[in-house]
């Protein structure tokens, strides 16, 4: 198995609708922005990335994602 780049994100900073603090999802994305960067450059000795967080970012369930994958991969891509 070859070496993996492993990053962990906090997905709730998308997810409070009434507060969202933009300076913490700003900073957040700009530090995952500048990882994946230097990830990226080094794919010779990790081929692998891998990101995580706690809420995913599609579901298939019935009624168990409240919409929460949606807001995420908007939250994600509107970055």
């Amino acid at each position: 198995l070859p070496p993996v780049h492993f990053v962990s994100i906090s997905t709730e900073v998308y997810m409070d609708q009434y507060y969202i603090d933009l300076g913490l999802v700003a900073r957040q994305w700009e530090w995952l922005r500048q990882d994946l960067m230097r990830a990226n450059a080094n794919r010779s000795e990790a081929p692998w990335i891998v990101v995580g967080g706690h809420r995913p970012l599609y579901c298939s369930c019935d009624g168990d994602c409240d919409g929460a994958s949606e807001t995420l991969r908007d939250g994600v891509w509107d970055g």
